[in-house]
């Protein structure tokens, strides 16, 4: 039968400290409930919690030096960890939602970009010219372009400083001037 030892808090950041790994079991025998809870309650679906369960302890064990016992108590510490780390993921699920979203709504026909007379061989869609960008110039140009955002509503949308998208609009641009010079004349 084996014995379970609880430590104090004070002990058990000092053992967390020195690497030893009975105090992240023991750190996670502790709290691991409480923190799934509020986690579930962040990222709403119990696959994920438990993912970022597992990322938040590993963070815990990685930066246990860093933690200063006189600015919270651990549970604060590792509460908000969890938090931190639900909140990124779900971040970074709706930007991916976000990506696919877009590259779906690339069903739009338009018609060309010159009808120039000498040009009148050069009916090529909208959407294929931006097949030829890379994904990000192509969700910018898009965004800006196709479906009438200004750049300051781009940098909102794509959540991205708006010099940036003014810098991948220019890229955009010019990566399509060269692309239409090398194919159409």
């Amino acid at each position: 039968m084996s014995k379970e030892v609880f430590l104090s808090e004070k002990e058990l950041v000092e053992t967390l400290r020195t690497n030893r790994t009975f105090a992240i079991s023991e750190l996670y025998d502790k709290y691991s409930g409480a923190l799934l809870f509020k986690i579930l309650y962040i990222v709403e679906r119990t696959d994920l919690a438990e993912q970022v369960l597992k990322d938040v302890f590993v963070e815990a064990w990685r930066t246990a030096v860093d933690y200063n016992p006189n600015d919270r108590r651990l549970f604060t510490w590792i509460l908000n960890l969890a938090v931190k780390h639900a909140k990124k993921t779900l971040k970074i699920i709706e930007e991916n939602s976000n990506r696919k979203d877009l590259q779906n709504q690339q069903h739009i026909n338009y018609t060309t970009f010159n009808n120039d007379e000498k040009n009148e061989y050069c009916h090529l869609r909208a959407e294929e010219l931006l097949n030829y960008l890379d994904l990000e110039l192509s969700e910018v140009f898009y965004t800006v372009y196709f479906l009438g955002n200004t750049l300051e509503e781009a940098s909102e949308i794509l959540r991205s400083p708006l010099e940036v998208i003014k810098c991948k609009i220019r890229m955009a641009i010019l990566e399509l001037r060269k692309i239409y010079s090398q194919e159409f004349h």
